[in-house]
């Protein structure tokens, strides 16, 4: 079952926005492995934020996932009156939603837990989970996002505004092992500090998922 459809599962009965957005992201499987997994996290943190008070997005990832929105159509008299929109890609989504978040939080790409840990941020402080790769041989998400998203939701006034695109927090070169032995560990003990144990974040387990590993490295931090 797709993320955007337990949105709609979730709010059975809300008030539903007059238009739903709608993308095909079965494409993503075509990107390098980095570009994949970036994406996806990007995507799914936005979904979340976006569909928390109701439902305005829907993806397409497989052909299952048009059989659930007819489904959804058929049954539910707010998602049939609602217009469909289709948006013609990633960068488009985070264009039209741009109001719904307040910026970035950057996770290490040498330190994988920590693309955990920017999607715990990523809900609680309504930012977008991504990662800056000097070394792509093409535009990253970020640097796709940076050039073209100029204004966003004002941020709290704790985060800082950093170029057009607001990298509101930045997880790069924090974690290096030194409280715990391990880079991965800190980023966790990190999170658990200022996430957890101040009530921001439900308790562990929130979820049990893999963390991001180069195509030819394991992650080992």
């Amino acid at each position: 079952m797709s993320v955007s459809l337990l949105a709609f599962f979730a709010f059975v009965g809300t008030a539903f926005s007059s238009k739903l957005y709608v993308l095909d992201i079965s494409a993503i499987d075509n990107m390098s492995p980095q570009d994949s997994f970036e994406t996806g996290l990007a995507l799914s943190s936005l979904l979340g934020i976006v569909n928390r008070d109701a439902p305005q997005m829907f993806v397409f990832y497989t052909d299952v996932d048009q059989s659930w929105l007819q489904y959804c159509q058929q049954h539910w008299p707010y998602v049939n009156s609602s217009e469909i929109v289709t948006l013609s890609s990633v960068d488009e989504a985070f264009e039209v939603m741009r109001e719904s978040f307040h910026g970035a939080v950057v996770f290490d790409t040498s330190v994988p837990s920590t693309s955990n840990v920017a999607a715990t941020i990523s809900g609680v402080e309504d930012l977008i989970p991504v990662a800056k790769r000097s070394n792509a041989l093409s535009p990253t998400l970020y640097d796709r996002l940076s050039a073209s998203i100029a204004t966003i939701s004002p941020p709290p006034s704790r985060f800082v505004s950093t170029g057009r695109w607001r990298t509101a927090i930045d997880l790069t070169g924090r974690f290096n092992g030194s409280e715990t032995g391990s880079s991965k560990n800190d980023a966790y003990r990190w999170a658990i500090r200022e996430y957890v144990d101040t009530n921001r974040s439900p308790p562990p387990p929130s979820t049990f998922t893999l963390t991001e590993a180069p195509p030819t490295q394991a992650a080992t931090s």
